[in-house]
């Protein structure tokens, strides 16, 4: 885990059952699969329809995965 992504949560957790480690959440692996199976399933948004002067118009738009 590089700088970037290192955290801490400085609140109160006396009163937290479980604290999961963030470096377990945060991992190439996981936003792989996160994108496999959430970004690419569902459609995204990109362009209202007021952005479409006409019937007929369209947008093409490069959506990065990183």
């Amino acid at each position: 885990m590089n700088a970037a992504t290192q955290t801490r949560f400085l609140g109160d957790t006396a009163q937290v059952d479980h604290l999961v480690p963030l470096g377990d959440i945060i991992r190439p692996e996981n936003f792989a699969m996160e994108r496999e199976r959430i970004f690419r399933r569902s459609w995204l948004p990109v362009a209202h329809r007021h952005d479409f002067p006409e019937r007929g118009s369209y947008r093409v738009i490069e959506v990065p995965l990183f």
